[in-house]
Parts: C-alpha cells; structure tokens; sequence
C-alpha cells in the first residue's frame, strides 16, 4: 500500500508528492490571490485581456450592436439612446484598465457614449439619472471636465444628493469653473457635520490642481 511508510521507498515517495502538493497550493495563492485578501489579485489579477476578459467583451458588444440596431430602427425612441450608452459603458469598462485610465479601446467607447448622450438630451426634457451619469463619467475619463460638470449641474438640479454636490463641485473645480465649484461645495458641506466640513473642503478644492480627482466620480 501507498500509505504504509515502513518502507524507505515510499517515505521518499510520500516527501515528493507532499513537496508537489506544497508548490502546487503556492503557486495558487500567488497567481490567483486566494488567501491574499485583494478580491482577485496577485500576478494575473492585474492583467487585462485574459480569456474570460474577452468573453465577457464579446458578450458586452453583441449587446451594443443590439442597442444600435434598435437606435437605428427608432432614432427617436430616447430609451432605445439609453440602453445604447449603457451598453457602449460596459464594453468599455469591458476592453480593459491601465495605470492612466481606460485603454484606447476604452476610450473609443467612452467617445462614443458623448456622441449618444447628445442625441439623447435632445429626446428628453430631463436626463435619466443614470443615462446621465454614463455620460458624466465618460467625459471625466476623457478629461473633459467641463462638459461633467454641466451634466452634474444638470443631475443636481433635479435631484439633489450629497453625492452629486461632491462630483460637481470636484468636476467644476477640475474645469476652473470656481463659481460653480464654490455653490456646489456650499451645498455639500451643508450636510456634513461641522467638524468634518474642513477636511472634506480642502479635499474638493484639491482637484483644481488634481484634476483627475474628478474622474470616475
């Protein structure tokens, strides 16, 4: 039997497969981030572009080509430019991170989500939030700091969170526009306890020199 070690054959047996079992667990928690507390980390979590990446890309633009389709079917039908902009985030978000942002990929998508939400504001007396908010994003990630800030304005004012005021004034002050940086900090700290208004001040106020602060807000 295997298992009896009365045998020095198979001691040394038993010590080479312990040791391939040892290596084996090893390389797991390395490559794959088991046990490392990262939620998908180690070598391979920061890579993009691995097989199940490019799944999940090939399933995210089938859904795009579907929405646009269904624009070009109904070029008026404002829920049909919704669920296109939604689509075109995801595969974005789909084609990979680097360092700096999104990849060229990426940031083609994110281009063209600023095409369709220009279509869409034309169909709609008020924004979807969340169509919205698609868009405040993709301009932030494109740097166009401005063009967030007035969607946020535009978010803001017709519904009002905590939120909102930080991401307009963090946009606004990314885009110099320190008017409306000011009145939406104003409104922000409004609700924040006294003694944390100063703190969360200098953060927001930050991102006149930091302007990617205002990215992905």
């Amino acid at each position: 039997m295997l298992f009896d070690l009365r045998s020095r054959g198979r001691r040394r047996t038993m010590q080479v497969i312990y040791i391939g079992l040892a290596v084996l667990m090893a390389s797991g928690l390395v490559l794959f981030g088991v046990g490392t507390g990262t939620g998908g980390g180690g070598l391979l979590g920061g890579l993009s572009g691995s097989g199940s990446s490019n799944n999940q890309s090939g399933a995210v633009n089938s859904v795009a080509k579907q929405a646009q389709a269904r624009v070009t079917r109904n070029p008026k039908d404002p829920s049909a430019w919704a669920n296109l902009i939604q689509a075109r985030w995801e595969d974005a978000q789909s084609a990979g991170t680097t360092n700096s942002g999104f990849t060229s990929a990426g940031k083609q998508q994110l281009a063209l989500i600023t095409d369709d939400y220009g279509q869409y504001v034309k169909l709609v007396a008020k924004p979807d939030v969340t169509t919205a908010t698609y868009a405040a994003r993709a301009y932030s990630y494109l740097a166009d700091y401005s063009q967030e800030a007035h969607i946020w304005d535009t978010i803001t004012s017709q519904s009002p969170s905590a939120t909102g005021y930080k991401c307009l004034a963090l946009s606004a002050y990314a885009a110099n526009n320190t008017a409306l940086a000011e009145l939406a900090k104003t409104k922000l700290l409004a609700q924040i306890p006294k003694a944390q208004r100063a703190a969360y001040a200098q953060q927001l106020e930050a991102a006149s020199t930091q302007p990617t602060d205002a990215q992905g807000c």
